[in-house]
């Protein structure tokens, strides 16, 4: 009490465990969107179209599929459809070939507009994007490709891009990801395409709510200054659209916020109002369901110290080492070198104690990555695959991927 400070409150949406016994998995309703362009030509094609296929299989009676190819230009090779004719599906992917440039923007708008055919709150809507190249023909700009990340997320479709080798642009690639509230995973070559799309798979599979919005209303005397996943800060709200929740997978929303120093020497109660809207999958209903946060102001040093939240600690610790990460990768493509070095040693050794003061596996492994990342920085051949590397666990970290 008496001083302005910083407090972190996070809400964290917790899938349900579904019985094993009872579980029906939600409808899918999938877009594919392939590069075909040049430098796709061989082996990396030809695992493309294998695991493709495989993922035809992995689909149920009730799913919809739609299968968009791009070169120099946009083509849907299969317009939406339910699997009635896998076989004739499988034939048309095996007659795949690599030539051309990259229209990843068209691919990408195809495929929403395919999956606009039947997309609903009972199902999930996904595009899951696969290129090796950067975007050469159409819109190719990060912010381009951003602003239609944010279209479709409220249209109810996620894109989930899947970079392959060092060509791509990952800033592109992470960016449409994360406006659209879907995953990114960064591959050194195809050998492992398969388990890749099978946990994408998996994740899909497993979606408890869909449509979820999270809002914040803060008391007077607290006002929120940042938040993550895409957040947007209003006056004394804050709110925050998600677009799944996935089973046994705890996603959340951290809020940085500062205390006034006269919010005075009592419980306040509340000091933020927490609105979750969302659709959920099992009962088909929209629920809206509130819940309210109080904390107690005290002028006793020791009892903030020994009630301090482990679990918000730990993600306050993430989410910290992930912005200095994106300010390191920032300063490393300005050719501040040694400025991006010292950045990352001092979070690693951050993370290092927090792991070991809150005893949490998960920071001390995070310290470790960009401990290994400090000592590759200088090194220019290896800069461009260790940028890629950076960018996707940043994302991981930043959105709750595991």
């Amino acid at each position: 009490t008496g001083q302005n400070q910083k407090i972190y409150l996070k809400v964290g949406l917790r899938g349900t465990k579904p019985d094993s016994a009872k579980m029906q998995r939600p409808p899918i309703n999938l877009a594919l969107v392939l590069d075909k362009s040049g430098s796709m030509s061989g082996q990396k094609i030809e695992d493309v179209k294998q695991a493709a296929k495989a993922m035809i299989d992995r689909l149920q009676s009730g799913d919809t599929i739609s299968i968009i190819i791009y070169d120099d230009r946009s083509q849907v090779l299969v317009p939406t459809t339910h699997l009635e004719n896998a076989e004739l599906i499988r034939q048309r992917i095996d007659s795949i070939t690599a030539n051309g440039g990259t229209a990843l923007y068209d691919g990408v708008t195809d495929g929403a507009h395919e999956l606009m055919n039947y997309v609903s709150d009972n199902q999930v809507n996904r595009v899951i994007l696969l290129s090796d190249g950067l975007a050469n023909v159409g819109p190719q700009s990060t912010e381009e490709l951003g602003r239609l990340g944010l279209d479709l997320i409220q249209q109810g479709i996620s894109v989930s891009t899947i970079g392959i080798g060092e060509g791509y642009n990952e800033d592109l690639m992470s960016t449409l990801a994360a406006k659209s509230d879907g995953f990114h995973r960064f591959l050194e070559n195809t050998a492992d395409l398969y388990s890749t799309l099978d946990w994408e798979m998996g994740k899909i599979s497993s979606v408890v709510a869909n449509d979820v919005t999270v809002k914040l209303k803060f008391a007077q005397g607290v006002r929120p200054l940042s938040v993550g996943r895409e957040g947007v800060i209003n006056g004394q709200e804050v709110t925050v659209k998600i677009n799944q929740v996935y089973s046994d997978h705890e996603i959340y929303v951290l809020t940085e916020a500062e205390v006034m120093p006269d919010i005075g020497q009592h419980i306040v109660s509340p000091i933020a109002d927490v609105n979750l809207l969302y659709f959920d999958m099992a009962s088909k209903n929209n629920i809206d369901y509130w819940q309210y946060v109080s904390t107690k102001v005290t002028n006793d040093q020791n009892l903030v110290n020994t009630t301090l939240n482990r679990d918000v600690l730990i993600a306050v610790n993430e989410q910290n080492a992930a912005a200095i990460q994106k300010t390191a990768i920032d300063l490393r493509d300005q050719g501040k070198v040694h400025d991006a070095k010292a950045l990352l040693d001092e979070m690693a050794e951050t993370l290092k104690k927090a792991g070991e003061l809150l005893a949490s596996p998960r920071l001390t492994k995070y310290s470790e990555t960009l401990e290994q990342s400090a000592q590759t920085i200088e090194n220019d051949a290896q800069w461009n695959e260790n940028r890629k590397q950076n960018t996707s666990t940043m994302f991981s970290v930043s959105f709750n991927v595991s």
